[in-house]
């Protein structure tokens, strides 16, 4: 059987400080370091919930974190993080997280406009004037598809909602996530030349490249690399030492492995998420590796905003909790019921039989190899789903999430 990993003092102490505008939350650290070597209630659900997806193959192993606006109450680990080798998961294991970048960009974004370098309501020419141009696909009489001006220019709300129609990336460009290359300023360039594909605010559309030309945007309003604005605006402030864009081979190695499952094995797979040597492109929409102690200060502090328990922070509490309202309406929006979305993150704004425990006005993201980050407001409660599988047949509805938050109530 697969038990806990419970946390060193190391590690307990590790998430508490460090975070920068987060309090060291000296309870909860107490109530870490004091507790017993023994699985929690919380913990012994989490094993009894998960532990049969280990043993059946589906995945590998998991790194589950639970708290409050306090602090973390659990880093759970359970399996392997490489099969081969043995390695077990452990609390400084090292995930491909893929979209849960999204809510950090949007937050860089939230802070350039705190900044007054910005509007959330500027159109995106003002700011990239190669998309003064941008036309967007309609239809005639006959049916034929042709190119006219948008009735309204996308702006950067659009972007951050995913309501901009701002296509993929064309393919010209080659593989732009598996090369990492031309850099972020020539794909979004590139990408400028393209007809939006609906009128902006007239649909939902997920859309990776808008992510990634708001990194952009980011980029020209402060004269410097986005990846670099993520570390100083966000991952120094809050001590997240382990979220990284471009890791290296030391960090890799700490990495949990990816798997695809054929033939009911489970075989290692590559995918986009390793930027080669040379890499170029930051990839705003999903290109952060991170661990869970680390993803725990990021909600810690999003917590602490929304509730109000925290004063200040890298964005006001009154823009936490506004990038954090549905602003898509009654479009349908995400990928499971009930969903839609604010400003770079996935808000719940009605109750689902998927996740019944989970409060309307709770918000997160997923990423591509089963990850999962959900805060909910209303319980003060988070919680973070670390896995790395690939096939599943939607992340954010997976078997492993839904019985992580059936364990945890």
């Amino acid at each position: 059987m697969n038990h806990p990993y419970p946390m060193s003092r190391r590690n307990a102490l590790a998430v508490l400080t460090g975070a920068g505008f987060v309090s060291p939350a000296f309870s909860a650290l107490a109530r870490l370091l004091a507790r017993e070597e023994t699985e929690t209630p919380t913990s012994a659900r989490i094993s009894s919930e998960l532990n049969p997806f280990i043993q059946s193959g589906e995945i590998s192993g998991v790194v589950v974190g639970t708290g409050t606006s306090k602090g973390v109450e659990e880093v759970i680990c359970l399996g392997k993080a490489d099969l081969a080798s043995g390695r077990a998961m452990t609390p400084d294991t090292l995930f491909r997280i893929a979209s849960m970048t999204k809510p950090l960009t949007a937050i860089t974004v939230v802070q350039t406009a705190e900044a007054g370098k910005l509007k959330l309501t500027d159109a995106l020419s003002s700011h990239l004037p190669e998309f003064s141009r941008t036309k967007v696909k309609s239809k005639d009489e006959a049916g034929k598809t042709t190119l006219v001006d948008p009735k309204n220019a996308p702006k950067l709300a659009n972007l951050l909602s995913h309501t901009s129609g701002l296509p993929g990336y064309p393919n010209g460009l080659g593989d732009v996530y598996g090369t990492r290359k031309p850099s972020l300023a020539e794909a979004v360039k590139a990408l400028a030349q393209e007809p939006l594909d609906f009128e902006p605010g007239s649909r939902w559309s997920y859309c990776n490249s808008g992510i990634d030309t708001l990194g952009r945007v980011v980029e020209a309003s402060w004269g410097q690399e986005f990846a670099d604005c993520v570390l100083e605006k966000i991952l120094k402030p809050l001590g997240m030492n382990d979220t990284l864009f471009f890791p290296s081979n030391e960090a890799r190695a700490r990495s949990a492995s990816l798997y695809e499952r054929k033939d009911g094995k489970l075989l290692t797979v590559k995918s986009w998420a390793e930027p080669p040597s040379g890499a170029l492109h930051p990839m705003p929409a999903g290109g952060l590796w991170s661990t869970a102690p680390d993803i725990a200060k990021l909600c810690v502090h999003m917590l602490g905003l929304v509730r109000g328990s925290l004063k200040e922070g890298i964005i006001s509490p009154k823009s936490a909790v506004d990038m954090t309202q549905v602003k898509t309406g009654d479009l349908k929006a995400g990928f499971t019921d009930g969903m839609g979305f604010g400003y770079g993150w996935a808000v719940f704004r009605k109750n689902t039989p998927t996740f019944p425990s989970l409060s309307v006005g709770t918000f997160g993201h997923g990423g591509a190899f089963g990850t999962q980050y959900w805060i909910d407001p209303v319980k003060d409660r988070f919680a973070i789903l670390m896995i790395q599988r690939v096939g599943l047949a939607n992340s954010d509805a997976s078997p492993m999430r839904v019985a992580m938050h059936k364990a945890i109530g």
